[in-house]
């Protein structure tokens, strides 16, 4: 390096949020709170069980991982959520509306779920027997 040059990096210039991020649509509000909803152990992403509390389907799981998951790292992001709500909801607002309420229904049903087998995981305990 000659005496003018510098050791500095030269930052690439950041890509504008997309606009079902940074910008309001009518949903976007409801499609927060049901990712946040799912998102089970409040990590900021959705991975593959908690996507399976929201979709059932195996199949459907992966195929929508592979579309939701931009940036390849095996989890859904706020962000990557929020795009393919809005993308949806751009096709047809009543498809977007079903597939949040769809989402929340399979969550809520999957968290019950759990705490009714953790509960009678629990009573079994208590009822064996000491030896």
């Amino acid at each position: 390096m000659g005496a003018g040059c510098s050791a500095s990096k030269v930052q690439e210039p950041k890509e504008p949020p997309h606009p079902a991020v940074s910008e309001p649509w009518p949903l976007k509000d409801e499609a927060i709170r049901v990712f946040k909803l799912g998102d089970a152990d409040g990590n900021g992403y959705l991975d593959m069980e908690e996507l399976k509390d929201m979709l059932k389907n195996k199949q459907f799981v992966e195929t929508a991982m592979e579309n939701m998951d931009v940036n390849m790292d095996g989890k859904v992001s706020l962000s990557e959520w929020l795009i393919a709500m809005k993308t949806t909801f751009d096709k047809s607002e009543a498809a977007c509306k079903t597939a949040i309420k769809a989402h929340e229904k399979a969550v809520v049903a999957a968290k019950q779920k759990r705490e009714d087998e953790a509960a009678n995981s629990m009573m079994k305990e208590e009822e064996e027997p000491a030896s």
